[in-house]
């Protein structure tokens, strides 16, 4: 469920405070009691219909509540070192009363204690977003880059469990969005581009993950992205440019739905730009992401990780004590530059443009069109068996260059030496 930006709770708690201050101070001791009245008269009538309100406005908070842009009200300015005369101050917000100074301090209380709260809760807001992730690199690959090519395998059965109909059968890629949009089409089912590639007996091939666009990088061009959160990093020596990079392209990586069964050795669909001259993505590289975006988000967010320990034990070299601790430490920091070579590059499956085109569908309304297909098509048996023989042969090749990665990297060592 969506929340209230942070400041927008205090703000919201700062204007109530402010409205209650006005209306004693204006009426003094009678003031204060028309409020008491108004209160106990109105909230058993009004409470149901706020608490409505409230709920509906929550859901739009996020996106419709700009508090930086509304000017603070001058009570909680007092606190934030705005100048004001302690002739102004005792004229216009301390009352000579007992009774109401007595109730401008607990107001002012209340105000602070909203502002502090207000700020706590945007700051737990931003960190929640990456509490779904491993803090290191090593956490981050025993979760998603672990599994073994027959549990992965018995993981995509076409015929048992539901990560087959999640992942392939139910899964498309729209084309009517700005900036991906592709004339007179709307979509592509990942079911018809797998089984093109299962027809053609295609096997996956290595790809550059920088030479790919998915879906969110489109945003790097905003030139406004303040309104996206970034969460704080989880390693300090994490470059800055890269973290606000990943989460301004990457922000689905919040979905903790979407992230937490992912397996990022799973090879994603990629297609190649048949005219250089006009890259069919809006980052003009040299392919286009059609499937697998949240597993290539998540691959980034473990070369951040492994780029912030890389940082950290280069930093260390500068107070090493001796040779072996400082031999240590660079046998480390080879290991780190030879995995973030690895992860920088994944296994895909590649098509051209023209075939790309082929399969595409055009549909007013893609996501209903996409349900009602999903739901009706049937798969026969002959259909089932030569895909698992494809998939497995698939898996295996995966699994082979991703296990045998760093004991390839051994052998050309040992041979240069």
């Amino acid at each position: 469920m969506d929340r209230p930006h942070g400041f927008g709770v205090a703000f919201s708690g700062v204007g109530f405070a402010y409205f209650v201050a006005e209306f004693v101070l204006e009426g003094g001791e009678d003031g204060y009691e028309r409020f008491a009245d108004m209160v106990v008269s109105d909230f058993g009538s009004g409470w149901s219909e706020q608490r409505g309100e409230a709920e509906s406005g929550r859901r739009d908070a996020t996106q419709h509540w700009t508090p930086l842009q509304q000017k603070p009200p001058h009570y909680c300015e007092v606190g934030r070192g705005t100048e004001i005369s302690e002739r102004a101050l005792s004229q216009e917000l301390w009352p000579s009363s007992p009774m109401m100074s007595s109730l401008v301090v607990m107001l002012l209380a209340l105000i602070c204690t909203l502002c502090f709260n207000g700020v706590m809760v945007h700051s737990a807001q931003a960190e929640e977003t990456s509490l779904n992730l491993p803090k290191t690199s090593a956490e981050f690959f025993a979760l998603f880059s672990s599994k073994g090519a027959s549990e992965t395998l018995e993981l995509l059965q076409i015929d048992k469990g539901n990560a087959f109909n999640r992942w392939v059968l139910w899964s498309l890629h729209s084309v009517n969005k700005p900036h991906w949009r592709i004339e007179n089409k709307s979509h592509a089912r990942v079911f018809d581009l797998l089984n093109w590639s299962r027809q053609q007996g295609l096997m996956p091939r290595l790809i550059e993950i920088n030479k790919i666009c998915h879906k969110g990088m489109e945003h790097l061009q905003e030139v406004d992205n303040n309104d996206i959160a970034i969460p704080p990093k989880p390693n300090g020596q994490i470059p800055t440019s890269s973290w606000t990079e990943l989460w301004i392209s990457c922000q689905k990586l919040s979905s903790k739905e979407r992230t937490a069964s992912n397996c990022i050795d799973i090879p994603g669909i990629v297609v190649s730009s048949s005219n250089p001259d006009k890259p069919n993505n809006p980052c003009k590289k040299e392919y286009r992401m059609v499937d697998g975006a949240h597993r290539m988000c998540l691959r980034k967010y473990g070369l951040v990780l492994l780029e912030g320990e890389m940082a950290e034990l280069q930093s260390l070299l500068t107070t090493a004590n001796g040779l072996d601790e400082r031999q240590d430490i660079i046998d480390k920091i080879t290991d780190k530059e030879n995995m973030i070579t690895k992860v920088s590059q994944a296994m895909f499956f590649e098509m051209d443009q023209e075939m790309f085109e082929s399969v595409l569908i055009y549909s007013d309304n893609p996501v209903r069109h996409h349900k009602e297909w999903a739901q009706t098509v049937h798969l026969s048996q002959v259909l089932k068996d030569e895909w698992k023989l494809w998939m497995r042969r698939v898996l295996a090749y995966v699994h082979d260059w991703r296990d045998n990665y760093q004991k390839d990297i051994e052998n050309e060592e040992n041979e240069e030496l």
